[in-house]
This record gives structure tokens, sequence and C-alpha cells, in this order.
């Protein structure tokens, strides 16, 4: 009697790669929508600069992008969320991904088939 093997190494890391890039772009798309709701509007070139985007592998960066914005670059954005010794701070993106773990994790989970 012989036995045959075959390894699926390959297709199960790719697989798992794929959830994985799914899950964090669907946490990105939540997280921005997250800060956007949390985002103090005076003109809406902040709110409308929040982005999310990859960094590296299984990164996925939330913030204002200069070249997002639709009428001029954002260069305030930490101002607003850190305040200054002028202004009090109006954090959004620290609630947006602080307040909202559960519902992160329950989306990589969901991905991945957990």
């Amino acid at each position: 009697m012989s036995a045959t093997f075959k390894s699926h190494k390959t297709e199960v890391l790719q697989a798992l790669k794929s959830a994985i890039d799914r899950g964090l772009d669907a946490i990105g798309d939540s997280c921005v929508g997250h800060a956007q709701d949390h985002t103090p509007v005076k003109t809406g070139n902040l709110k409308s600069s929040i982005i999310h985007e990859r960094e590296g592998e299984a990164t996925e960066v939330i913030g204002p992008s200069d070249s997002a914005a639709p009428y001029k670059p954002v260069d305030y954005a930490k101002y607003v969320e850190l305040g200054t010794h002028k202004t009090n701070s109006q954090p959004f993106l620290r609630p947006a991904a602080e307040n909202y773990q559960s519902e992160y994790v329950a989306i990589m989970r969901d991905e991945l088939g957990l």
C-alpha cells in the first residue's frame, strides 16, 4: 500500500494573504468612516482628506492625505487632533482607532472565517 501526499501550502498561504488584505481594506474603510464622523468641520477639507492606505504587508494607515483634499492640502490635522497652546484638541483619529476595536477584530475574524 502506498500513499501520495501533495502540499497545498502555497494555496493556503495565498488564501490567507488575500483574506488579510480584504480584512485590512474593510477595516480601513470602516475606520475612515468613523474618523470622518468625529472630524470637526469648518471647510470640509480635513474630513474629505481622510484616507487609508497599505503600508507594508499587514499595516493599514489611516489619516489625512495632502493629495486627497478637494480644495487645498491639509497640513493642520495634527493641530486639530492634538490641540495647540491656543486651541483645545478635537481628536478624530484616536477615537476612530480606539473606540471601534471590537468592530475591527470582528471584520478580520469574518474575513479569516473564524
